[in-house]
């Protein structure tokens, strides 16, 4: 396990570095030996090898949702519930296969690196499975170790093989519970994810203590992701739907998402889709800015 450990400093208004970038391999560019690397996972390493499973199918059943359950505490919770058994049912591929091997590089230079993402401890194994089964291990620095971070409102977020699932939460906040449970501090932080909010989130609090920050907005599936389509995510759902327990089988019906329906359904998702083109759409267009 990685012991290095640096005085924490307070007060320093080190500036949030952003840049724009569609090669993972940049990571190495802006790396030094003082470095401490973090990857998000999906759509920055890791993307589902069908339509249904990433980020932005989350994001349209989410749309579609909410169209067919008027309460919306009801339909988020209907959606995680079919995001979360998913992931057992699906392959993760690399985004770009280099990244994987980027990854053992920094690692043999004892170059300290994690990943930090979204997805939540209920679907920590079937995530671990899915990296290993491609090669992808945060681990080799992190032993086995587990730690339960402190709760933040509903989120519970954890620390397990090298990744700290936030649940949610927000990520700067997650990752400094984890600095501070660990008392290290690093000097210089780069930081790789294709939403430019986490990154900011990130580099608002680790320059606080004196860390310098580049944040990598990752891009490379920006034009793969406007052209996402809802239709065929809703046919693969159906499809592998015979697997799953009673209980998310009756969530997809609560939705509509059935065979039964599904042509009935069709002009719905139709016009969802469009909505979500259009979220799409808007997307960071910047090549570098300073916070």
């Amino acid at each position: 396990m990685f012991q290095r450990k640096v005085k924490k400093q307070q007060g320093n208004n080190n500036e949030i570095r952003m840049i724009e970038s569609k090669h993972i391999r940049d990571v190495l560019t802006h790396t030094s030996c003082n470095s401490f690397v973090i990857f998000d996972l999906d759509n920055t390493l890791v993307e589902s090898t069908q339509e249904m499973g990433g980020d932005q199918w989350f994001v349209s059943l989410s749309q579609y949702a909410a169209k067919m359950v008027v309460d919306s505490a009801e339909a988020a919770s209907l959606v995680l519930s079919i995001y979360h058994e998913v992931q057992f049912h699906i392959d993760l591929r690399a985004v770009q296969k280099e990244a994987i091997r980027i990854i053992q590089i920094l690692q043999d230079l004892s170059i300290p690196v994690l990943a930090l993402t979204t997805r939540g401890s209920k679907i920590s194994e079937p995530t671990l499975s899915q990296l290993n089964k491609i090669g992808i291990h945060f681990s080799k620095q992190w032993s086995d170790d587990f730690i339960a971070l402190p709760r933040h409102e509903r989120y519970s977020p954890t620390f397990r093989e090298g990744i700290i699932f936030c649940d949610g939460a927000d990520k700067g906040k997650c990752l400094n519970e984890f600095f501070n449970y660990k008392q290290f501090y690093p000097e210089h932080v780069v930081m790789v994810d294709d939403k430019a909010k986490y990154l900011v989130s990130v580099g608002k609090v680790v320059t606080q203590y004196g860390a310098q920050f580049i944040g990598l907005r990752y891009g490379y599936l920006d034009e793969k992701i406007k052209t996402f389509n809802l239709e065929q995510s809703m046919q693969e759902l159906i499809g592998i739907s015979y697997r799953f327990p009673r209980p998310i089988q009756h969530v997809l019906g609560r939705l509509s998402i059935t065979h039964d329906r599904y042509l009935q359904s069709n002009s719905i998702f139709s016009n969802n889709q469009r909505e979500i083109d259009a979220i799409y759409q808007v997307t960071n267009n910047y090549k570098q800015f300073r916070i």
